[in-house]
């Protein structure tokens, strides 16, 4: 009865562990025309908080380097994510034109 209960319990955390599982995402990003600032990014969990300041799963910045510039998440749940990126040249936290 104790081997019975002892597999049970594997079993258990082996199923918690599968539905608890976590990703880290490598994002590149080509093409940054010089290395002035910094590229900004978010990975946001839905389609309602998109490009807002809050909802996202993971969200940082990077220093630019002209050419391309390597961005790795923090472990972050599995699911579907949408990501937004974009090369802030003069360090002011808006999309300048």
């Amino acid at each position: 009865m104790k081997t019975k209960s002892f597999y049970t319990l594997v079993f258990l955390i082996f199923a918690v562990s599968l539905i608890a599982q976590e990703t880290s995402l490598k994002i590149s990003v080509n093409n940054i025309r010089n290395s002035k600032g910094t590229v900004k990014w978010a990975v946001y969990k839905d389609a309602a908080h998109f490009n807002s300041n809050s909802g996202f799963a993971d969200a940082g910045s990077v220093s630019a380097k002209k050419g391309t510039v390597t961005i790795n998440t923090k472990n972050i749940p599995d699911g579907s994510y949408a990501i937004s990126v974009y090369h802030d040249e003069n360090n002011n936290s808006d999309v300048d034109f």
